[in-house]
């Protein structure tokens, strides 16, 4: 059902839509990760400058805190190293070089500390959570640097690449507005090639189009085979002109077509000729379609005054036998037979023109 709605360029287009969502979705989806996991080296870089902080004030105080001083240690490897509570490696060159001063501080820090406990100088305790504060505050802020960064680069990047998206998309639409375009124009193209601009009936083209198909996909039932042929046409155009019999074959024609809807095709054959091709029909089916056209043609000449403007026509069918595909014998047999009704309907109108 795909393949029927969609050409190749179609489905072209289709996937490089598609190609284009996912990248924009992927792209978002890393961003804000990425952001996240800056976010969260920012957090734990605030905690490493708050709670050393603490962790001097108690041992200070004379209250120490191994637990605390562990998590330190974890969190300082975390933001370097990445992996431990989650964190990332931030790969930003000014970020680690302060972390690296960061880790060597806290190793002087951790030995003070380790005097302070034995009774040591606590003035230099105190002088060096002073300058690690100083770096953890640098530290956080070149962070924040980075994350600024790359928050402004991905909003960038995204943008562009929502711009490409919506250009594609755009000039996809316009693509497809134009393909729909073009297709209803071949459409109308391929409509106006079958269709009769007169009568607006299927033409001498749609009439061969449908023996082919009957040749080839032959009906299960019986095949009705009718051929019409307007009378007087001549002398019509010779005192109307020829927009008077212009006028006459297209109100037949009409005729044909209104009452032909629940039995068959019909078609204009060439000039004032008409052929009707009914399937599984038989002749009960013929001579009802037959009388409806015969009644609507009686209908339309009660509204002309002159005879000369009134529809007259000769009609002969043929119905083949079930299983009998040979159109073009069925064809040539009602062409015979409506020329003998024809010749019999000149022949009574000069036997009372006699009269």
């Amino acid at each position: 059902m795909i393949k029927k709605l969609f050409g190749k360029r179609e489905h072209l287009l289709i996937s490089v839509i598609l190609l284009l969502f996912i990248s924009v979705s992927g792209f978002s989806m890393v961003s804000l990760n990425q952001l996240e996991g800056n976010a969260r080296v920012i957090n734990y870089a605030g905690i490493v400058r708050g709670a050393t902080q603490r962790l001097v004030k108690k041992e200070i105080q004379g209250h120490p805190d191994d637990g605390l001083t562990a998590r330190l240690d974890s969190i300082i490897d975390g933001l370097i190293r990445g992996g431990t509570n989650n964190l990332i490696a931030l790969p930003d060159k000014t970020f680690q070089e302060d972390m690296s001063h960061i880790d060597a501080q806290w190793a002087l820090l951790k030995e003070a500390i380790r005097e302070v406990r034995g009774g040591g100088d606590v003035e230099r305790l105190y002088s060096l959570s002073e300058t690690y504060f100083e770096l953890a505050d640098k530290t956080v802020s070149s962070a924040e640097l980075y994350s600024e960064k790359q928050l402004n680069f991905s909003r960038k990047l995204l943008l562009g690449v929502n711009v490409v998206f919506i250009l594609f998309m755009a000039g996809a639409l316009i693509y497809y507005l134009s393909t729909l375009t073009l297709r209803r124009h071949a459409r109308h193209l391929n409509e106006v090639a079958y269709v009769d601009g007169l009568t607006q009936m299927p033409n001498r083209a749609s009439c061969e189009r449908e023996i082919l198909r009957c040749a080839s996909d032959p009906p299960a039932g019986n095949v009705a085979v009718l051929m019409f042929d307007m009378n007087n046409l001549k002398t019509v155009n010779d005192l109307r002109g020829h927009q008077g019999g212009d006028r006459l074959i297209a109100e037949f024609g009409k005729i044909l077509r209104t009452e032909a809807k629940d039995f068959g095709f019909v078609g204009r054959y060439g000039g004032d000729e008409f052929l009707g091709i009914f399937k599984d029909a038989d002749p009960e089916v013929v001579e009802k379609y037959l009388a409806q056209v015969n009644m609507r043609v009686v209908a339309s000449n009660l509204s002309q005054v002159d005879d000369i403007d009134k529809i007259s026509f000769a009609v002969g069918y043929c119905v083949g036998a079930r299983g009998d595909n040979d159109l073009d014998r069925l064809i040539a047999e009602a062409d015979r037979r409506m020329y003998g009704k024809k010749r019999q309907m000149k022949e009574n109108k000069n036997s009372d023109a006699e009269l």
